[in-house]
């Protein structure tokens, strides 16, 4: 550097030195050949303690270093001294012990000046930089400061006004420029944009305190520095004297020590520095945060502290150690700030560094380790006590490791085992078949299986593996777990047996959960309602049992969990919504799991409720034939006897009414007697027809010539506005009749019709040829089969309810008025007829009307002619029949007759029910059987509705009245296919063959 003359200006040949060395960053002194202090900066002085005028021209060894160290120091001055003087300057070094626990070092550069001055040393104490102080500025030679201006480590310059005046070589140098380039040039110039204004603004206060700031180079290129600015008077002006020192060494130094920092206390290991004495001397993040303590708690501890396993004794002996090996790894146990306790792995290295000696010791928390390892060994420890065989098998078949209970199965030691393979405990395995085994195992990684193991003694049992393929530590294993499923096996087929018989059973069974969702249901659940098995388990309870509603299910549940078990009748809906009655033997069941279940035992009660009602109507039709017989008994013992008395009373009141004159006043009264004993008298006729003990003439009778010869009568009995019409069969079998009776029981049934028909209407006398068979006269009490004769007569009158209609052939029961009648009419037509040996049954609707029907005996005579019975066997069918009725009790009758006959039948109560089944499956109808008097819609109203949906539909119409008088109602039309109730199995068949023919 050269630095321009000032001569004549000897102030600042004095100021000028003194202000530069106060300038630098660190603490520089000048140095004489003889290790004389020349000059030394006020950072300098203030480091050992002195005054400027206390320093300069003292020796080193007077600053207070120690001999040793200024003997050392020495030694290295010298040798600069002995290098041949020229530019290259070269560098001493020594380190010695400062007061504080801090080191530093010392620096050292020769400074040639130009001529025969001798060199001079600028030392510094380099990290101890100090910016404070005056400039004292002892006078010298200029051209020595001159000279120490290019001789600094760092660079340094003058300004005015914001201006370079002067600089030295190394800041020109770290500039980029020539250092006649810089001067005049202004500072900003070589100020990073971004800094200019801060940098502006401390060189105009004179900051006196370090600072950085982003330097630029000529080429624009930025980078790091450090000022230290002094403000002196030179040439009477204030000048800015400042030491530049390039730090991008330092700022990358920091930085990556700040990584490195950075790296330490993000580690996932716990980093300890420990002295000898145990003291912690520096720690990482993960230390602070595994114990709980602040890196300050930390540094003020021991490591007794958190390690309690160490006592001094052992500290010893762990440094003994370290010091012979350099290195240990251990575990311990640390505890926490909380108190609690962590097992941690503990790497540690011995150290030695500048002299000082340490160890670092690298943590690690093993307690998931810890639990990793006390959990293998559980369950290790498990695995040999399992109830379950457990192998490892090599890829040749040999066995690698055996549990206990695979050794118990077969009878081996494990040290038998491990010298056999596969092949030699399963007869199923042959090396071909092992190898193909492995590839597939490879293939799927998993595979289950069943096969046969075979014991030491040579026994066999059933085994279920699964295998899995394992590929560990560059080998492949098959780890196979095997079950000895010889009792599974029995109870496989135990329980094949049991779910054959479930599905095989006539009953249907359901198994329920919580939620009243089906589980499990057996075929005959699936066959009893026309759903398929998947579609069961897809609804529930409530969807099949429309008593049951989704509400009571809870209720239920709850109920039954107390009771356990209950047996009720409920209605189950099938599939197309037809519905039967159930018994259900319902059971609540708990496993041993926990798991709650309904198990329901379901029966068709269908025929057992049709027996029940056909059982009910049995004993109510012998219950009324028993009571009629008792009445009947009861009122012949009665006319017998009251016969006899009125025998008397008519004598007496005969002889009394000869005795008397004519116009004898007791004769009137007399004759009144004798009129009143003669009503009764026929009272008593009519009881002793009822009792069937009234004495007849039966004979050959043409029934349909003896209606011929009353109708006269008739038509007079019944008064012209009711309309009597008379229907008579050709070819009618004889009958073997009183003919008088046969006059009794028309002009009965005409006056009982009559008095139903106050209004006028219509009387249909019908006869006809009939065959009653064994099925018809099982569903009647006292039928018999045969051949008969059917009188039927009908009126459209009022109609009986089924309580009166229950109790209309019993003596002196009568619905008219007092007075009205006596209550005999139908009795007297019961008892002739029951007399007769033949049978009677009276059919009424409310509203609609009423009809007795008569069967009398067919006369077997030889001598009468006769017509031979038409009995036409029974046909089997194939064909669909929707059934319309609404009397249960004929609906399942007719069903079940339907059925025996071969039909497939849709049975329905309503005529809605019959349109909505009909709409949904109408192609698969052939036959429309329908009755015809019935609520809202009539039988017609229904075979209409559906001709229009199917114009081709057949129809069979039925009901208790008689054909004609349907036709006379103007429900049926003439010509139509008709079936009078009652009907026999025959008779069925016969009609439907025909309405379908």
């Amino acid at each position: 550097m050269s630095i321009k003359r000032c001569e004549g200006n000897p102030e600042r040949l004095r100021v000028l030195p003194a202000a530069i060395l106060d300038a630098m960053h660190e603490p520089a002194a000048l140095l004489d050949a003889g290790f004389r202090i020349l000059k030394a900066g006020g950072s300098f002085c203030r480091y050992w303690g002195r005054s400027p005028d206390e320093t300069d021209g003292q020796m080193l060894h007077e600053l207070g270093i120690g001999q040793v160290a200024a003997s050392t120091l020495k030694e290295a001055l010298a040798r600069l001294f002995e290098s041949p003087s020229g530019p290259d300057l070269e560098t001493a070094e020594v380190r010695y012990d400062l007061p504080d626990p801090h080191q530093a070092s010392i620096r050292a550069r020769r400074i040639d000046p130009q001529g025969d001055s001798p060199p001079l040393i600028l030392l510094t104490l380099a990290g101890l930089a100090d910016g404070g102080g005056t400039a004292i500025v002892r006078d010298d030679d200029e051209k020595r400061f001159r000279i120490m201006t290019d001789a600094a480590f760092e660079g340094i310059a003058l300004t005015r006004g914001g201006v370079f005046v002067d600089l030295n070589d190394q800041l020109a140098h770290m500039l980029g420029y020539r250092r006649d380039e810089l001067i005049g040039l202004p500072v900003a110039n070589c100020v990073a944009a971004e800094d200019r204004a801060r940098v502006a603004e401390f060189m105009a206060a004179g900051r006196l305190e370090p600072y950085e700031h982003l330097a630029m180079r000529k080429d624009g290129t930025v980078f790091h520095v450090e000022i230290r600015v002094r403000t002196s008077l030179i040439d009477n002006r204030e000048t800015r004297i400042a030491a530049i020192r390039d730090i991008t060494e330092r700022k990358q130094a920091e930085r990556e020590l700040q990584l490195a920092r950075f790296c330490l206390d993000h580690a996932a290991v716990g980093i300890f520095r420990i002295d000898e004495d145990a003291r912690i001397l520096s720690v990482n993040d993960q230390v602070c945060r595994y114990l709980g303590y602040s890196r300050d708690e930390l540094l003020g501890l021991r490591i007794f502290d958190i390690d309690h396993s160490f006592s001094k004794g052992r500290w010893k002996a762990h440094r003994q150690k370290l010091a012979i090996q350099g290195h240990a790894v251990f575990e311990t146990v640390h505890s926490r700030k909380d108190g609690s306790t962590v097992p941690v792995e503990v790497t540690v290295n011995r150290h030695e560094f500048e002299g000082e000696i340490f160890s670092i010791s690298f943590v690690k928390d093993i307690a998931e380790r810890k639990q990793a390892e006390e959990a293998l060994k559980l369950t290790q420890f498990t695995i040999d006590r399992a109830s379950f065989g457990c192998s490892w098998i090599r890829r040749d078949g040999r066995f690698f490791y055996v549990n206990d209970h695979i050794c118990r199965s077969l009878g081996y030691s494990r040290q038998e085992l491990l010298q056999l393979s596969v092949v030699d405990i399963d007869p199923d395995f042959d090396l071909q078949v092992w190898d193909d085994y492995w590839s597939a195992l490879i293939r799927d990684n998993v595979r289950t299986f069943e096969t046969t193991h075979q014991r030491k003694d040579g026994t066999t049992f059933p085994v279920e593996i699964t295998a899995n393929y394992v590929a560990f530590g560059g080998k492949e294993y098959s780890c196979a777990f095997s079950t000895d499923i010889s009792e599974r096996k029995r109870a496989r087929e135990t329980l094949l047996r049991f779910q054959f018989s479930i599905d095989r059973s006539s009953d249907a069974i359901f198994w329920m959960g919580r939620d009243g969702d089906f589980l499990y249901v057996n075929d005959q659940a699936c066959r009893s309602l026309g759903y398929s098995r998947e579609e069961l388990m897809g609804i529930r309870l409530w969807d099949i049992d429309p008593n049951f509603p989704k509400d009571r299910w809870k209720i239920q549940w709850q109920e039954m969990s107390v009771d356990g078990n209950r047996i009720f009748e409920t209605i189950h809906r099938r599939k197309d919504g037809t519905e039967f009655p159930v018994e259900v033997s319902s059971n609540h069941i708990l496993f041993s799991d926990g798991e709650h279940h309904h198990v329901a035992f379901v029966r068709d009660i269908s025929s057992r409720k049709q027996a029940e009602a056909e059982q009910s109507k049995l004993e109510s039709q012998l219950y009324q034939a028993q009571k009629m017989e008792s009445i009947g008994r009861l009122a012949g013992g009665v006319a017998h006897d009251f016969n006899n008395m009125l025998g008397v009373i008519l004598g007496y009141a005969d002889l009394m009414k000869r005795d008397l004159a004519a116009d004898h006043p007791l004769l009137k009264k007399v004759m009144e007697i004798e009129k009143a004993a003669i009503h009764s008298r026929d009272i008593t006729t009519q009881l002793l027809a009822f009792s069937r003990k009234q004495v007849v003439s039966p004979q050959a009778l043409d029934l349909n010539r003896r209606i011929g010869d009353l109708q006269k009568t008739l038509a007079r009995l019944i008064g012209e506005d009711i309309d009597l019409q008379v229907f008579t069969k050709e070819g009618l079998w004889t009958v073997k009749f009183d003919p008088t009776q046969i006059e009794q029981i028309l002009i009965n049934l005409a006056v009982n019709a009559r008095d139903a028909m106050p209004a006028g209407g219509k009387l249909t006398i019908e006869t006809a040829n009939t065959h009653l068979d064994e099925a018809y006269c099982r569903e009647h009490v006292g039928f018999i089969p045969g051949d008969f004769v059917r009188l039927s007569v009908s009126d459209n009158g009022s109609g009986m309810e089924p309580e009166t209609l229950s109790h209309v052939f019993e003596p002196f029961f009568t619905t008219k008025a007092v007075g009205k009648g006596t209550g005999l009419g139908l009795a007297t037509v019961y008892g002739i007829v029951k007399q007769g040996g033949g049978f009677i049954n009276a059919y009424s609707e409310i509203g609609q009307g009423t009809t007795f029907t008569l069967y009398l005996p067919r006369m077997a005579d030889k001598k009468v002619p006769a017509i031979k019975s038409e009995v036409v066997p029974v046909v089997d069918g194939t064909e669909t029949v929707l059934l319309v009725e609404d009397d249960e009790m004929v609906r399942r009758m007719t069903r079940a007759m339907l059925e025996r006959i071969g039909y497939t039948v849709q049975a329905v109560s309503t005529p809605e029910a019959a349109l909505a089944l009909f709409e949904s499956t109408g192609s698969a109808v052939d036959l429309l059987m329908t009755d015809v008097v019935m609520p809202k819609m009539n039988g017609k109203e229904l075979r209409d509705r559906l001709a229009a949906i199917r114009p081709d539909i057949k129809t069979l119409f039925m009901s208790g009245y008689t054909a004609n008088v349907i036709v006379q109602h103007g429900v049926l039309d003439e010509g139509v296919h008709f079936i009078q109730k009652p009907f026999g199995m025959d008779d069925l068949a016969r009609e439907v063959r025909k309405a379908l023919a």
